[in-house]
């Protein structure tokens, strides 16, 4: 209750913001299961557990941890969870297409693509990603998002357009420590 201050609104159709919320509160669990933040371990013990043990949550339970299996990391037993990608493209694309609007007010109109090295795509190169896209938003000309909570949510975007082409690249960074990369490229005319 104390977090829904200052949040990023923009319209939506019913699937993004009712058809969706499954995928939310899932994305809600992984993004909290791979953060080192304390505010992320707070919000994980006060609601989102509770969420996923309430009476009638099984199958989203069971959704979550599908094929999960134990690890070991830093000497400690812990689980691998098995992400979606389709789910997982589903989720940040909304995002990205939610914070474009909210910046620029228009919709995307192009594919947009995002990848984070929290949650593992085989054959993405995450080094060589980065290292393309984070030059930009290095630059004097990327800006940081104005958000109301940055310890659970902040972001940087670059936006370049010209009479050809525009294109997007924004990074977020859920729970002061999950890195999601978003971007599209679009030529007019296209």
């Amino acid at each position: 209750k104390d977090r829904k201050t200052n949040l990023i609104t923009v319209p939506s159709c019913r699937r993004h913001n009712e058809d969706l919320s499954k995928e939310d509160e899932m994305f809600r669990f992984y993004l909290q299961a791979c953060s080192e933040s304390l505010d992320s371990l707070r919000l994980f013990e006060d609601k989102t557990l509770r969420s996923i043990t309430r009476p009638g949550a099984e199958k989203l339970a069971k959704r979550i941890f599908a094929g999960s299996h134990p690890i070991k990391v830093g000497g400690k037993e812990t689980r691998a969870l098995k992400v979606d990608p389709r789910r997982q493209e589903l989720f940040f694309e909304k995002i990205v297409r939610g914070l474009f609007f909210h910046l620029f007010g228009r919709t995307i109109k192009s594919e947009v693509a995002t990848f984070s090295p929290h949650f593992h795509s085989a054959g993405l190169d995450y080094a060589e990603l980065a290292k393309l896209l984070l030059k930009h938003l290095g630059s004097p000309d990327a800006r940081e998002g104005a958000v109301g909570q940055p310890e659970i949510f902040r972001y940087r975007y670059y936006l370049t357009k010209n009479e050809a082409e525009e294109a997007f690249i924004v990074r977020m960074i859920f729970y002061n420590s999950v890195v999601v990369l978003g971007m599209f490229a679009h030529r007019k005319g296209e």
